[in-house]
């Protein structure tokens, strides 16, 4: 008997565990979160000044071509937005859509933004032809 109280307070003590980690979000995250994560990291990037980081949040196919090199092209596109509104729209968090291997990430709070982004393998990526 006292072995059988043992294992269900060891088994409820389990599902305590796992509950409350569920609330603090460690487990797989749902799209939803990955497309916010890719997003929010790409605009914090670009807040801090630290343009080679966004660069590596950017969806390869969108930076191809004949156009100035990532991080100037970053570092252009933060310092029209301004650096302090990129830091707000990042704090405020998205409305986010997925459809398929695309989404958007838009921002409205704080006049508005809106980030495509596209799934690679395992990665959301910024599509940065608009930014450009």
């Amino acid at each position: 008997m006292n072995g059988k109280r043992t294992s269900i307070a060891t088994g409820a003590a389990a599902l305590a565990l796992v509950l409350t980690l569920s609330a603090c979000g460690v487990g797989t995250p749902t799209a939803e979160g990955q497309v916010s994560e890719s997003a929010d990291t790409f605009l914090r990037a670009l807040a801090d000044d630290r343009p080679g980081a966004a660069c590596r949040q950017i969806w390869p196919p969108s930076v191809s071509g004949p156009q100035s090199p990532c991080p100037t092209a970053m570092r252009h596109f933060a310092g029209q937005v301004g650096r302090q509104t990129l830091a707000t729209f990042a704090d405020q968090g998205a409305e986010i859509s997925i459809d398929g291997r695309t989404a958007t990430a838009t921002f409205r709070r704080s006049g508005a933004l809106q980030l495509t982004l596209h799934l690679t393998r395992d990665r959301w990526l910024v599509d940065a032809r608009p930014i450009d």
